[in-house]
């Protein structure tokens, strides 16, 4: 669904050099959802809900709230990869997500699972700089991105 992004939220993505294809994804989650339908539900009922209140922070600007709502977002997709085996995250992943959790910036994966990008959404043009060129020394390439706006 389209979201509204604040005016003062910066849009940063880094690419991990890694990724695997939707469709091996959408398999695995299939079977486990076929495996364990209660869990796969109670776990697709927090994700929608963490996600509607990462789109009210975004939507506000507040770049703790952002954070936060990264946090557990994140947390959920961890948790799906423990209870399904689903490779969600890799370790390049983890790395760019830390690295802009250290200046308090709220960063997510993107898609569904896999591990080749990251959206981090900043409030600090200074700060999204600081994380490109920290992004950049651990071998995450920052991609040269906007966010269209619908008139």
């Amino acid at each position: 669904q389209p979201v509204k992004l604040s005016e003062g939220l910066e849009l940063v993505v880094g690419f991990t050099g890694q990724s695997v294809q939707s469709s091996s994804v959408i398999v695995q989650l299939e079977a486990f959802k076929q495996r364990v339908p209660g869990q796969y539900m109670a776990l697709m009922d927090e994700l929608e809900n963490a996600t509607q209140v990462f789109i009210q922070a975004l939507q506000s600007c507040d770049q703790k709230n952002v954070f936060e709502a990264c946090q557990a977002i994140n947390v959920l997709f961890r948790r799906l990869e423990d209870e399904s085996g689903i490779l969600c995250m890799t370790d390049k992943l983890e790395r760019l997500i830390r690295l802009a959790g250290a200046y308090g910036i709220g960063t997510k994966q993107s898609g569904a699972a896999g591990g080749d990008c990251g959206i981090a959404f900043c409030s600090q043009p200074s700060l999204a700089d600081r994380l490109k060129e920290d992004w950049r020394k651990n071998g995450i390439m920052p991609l040269d991105v906007g966010v269209a706006v619908k008139r």
